[in-house]
């Protein structure tokens, strides 16, 4: 995924864990954006405490570390599961409505690390739209990347219920612009606000999105199974196995 900044000049790779890597990694940082999360539901509910411990002890520890050591600009990543199902438009004055572990643990996160900002000490919160696009490193749990590998394999598209719940995308290069943008704009107009990145032309009702992309590449329309939600689980059971490793309690959520 990083293979051709290897060599590139400023830039270092630091392999650890925000639950308790040695903070001084903090020293002469301007900008961190904490993208280090469970990301997604199933995975976050496969163990409840270790997501907690990661999407929110964790999180608020990079974020406090992060102003003890002087970093100017914390970004926290956060999503739009946070407001849970709604049919109405929904702005970031809109109450929260977290329905699983991932999303319950943004919230929390978002809340505490909001009260680190300062004057010498930014903080933004964008909550993204559901990703979409191209990557060196594939995410196929996300709904449209699914739905295209699901199609070139088999010729058909997987939909999770009944397909009329209304979903809000963003490609990925639309996410890379914004941490951009919020990692070198004026930071009395981010600093303590929360921002929905995302927009009203890529909400999509899940069936007709199908359709779409059916329609698209030329394949049939979708069929209504289950089966992408038990492939989903798979692969985040195979993502915690490779990713994860027990940790001793001693070594837990220490600041």
């Amino acid at each position: 995924m990083l293979g051709n900044l290897f060599g590139a000049p400023h830039f270092t790779v630091v392999k650890d864990d925000i639950r308790w890597f040695d903070p001084v990694i903090l020293n002469d940082v301007d900008v961190v954006i904490d993208l280090a999360a469970l990301s997604n539901d199933p995975s976050g509910e496969l163990n409840p405490t270790k997501t907690y411990d990661i999407n929110y002890f964790g999180r608020f520890r990079m974020a406090k570390l992060c102003k003890d050591y002087n970093v100017k600009r914390y970004i926290l990543a956060s999503t739009c599961s946070v407001y849970g199902f709604s049919d109405k438009t929904l702005d970031e004055n809109s109450t929260t409505n977290p329905l699983t572990t991932y999303s319950k643990s943004a919230v929390m996160a978002e809340k505490d690390i909001l009260q680190l900002a300062s004057k010498d000490f930014t903080v933004t919160v964008p909550r993204f739209a559901t990703v979409y696009g191209l990557a060196p490193r594939m995410r196929f749990d996300l709904a449209i990347n699914a739905m295209v590998l699901k199609l070139y394999n088999t010729g058909k598209i997987s939909v999770m219920r009944d397909g009329t719940q209304w979903r809000p995308f963003i490609h990925v290069k639309d996410v890379v612009k914004a941490y951009i943008q919020l990692s070198t704009c004026e930071p009395d107009i981010v600093n303590g606000e929360i921002f929905n990145i995302g927009s009203n032309d890529q909400n999509y009702q899940i069936y007709p999105l199908a359709e779409k992309l059916g329609e698209g590449i030329g394949k049939p329309s979708s069929d209504m199974t289950d089966d992408f939600q038990i492939l989903l689980y798979l692969w985040c059971i195979l993502y915690l196995y490779m990713n994860l490793v027990e940790i001793p309690d001693s070594l837990k959520l220490k600041v």
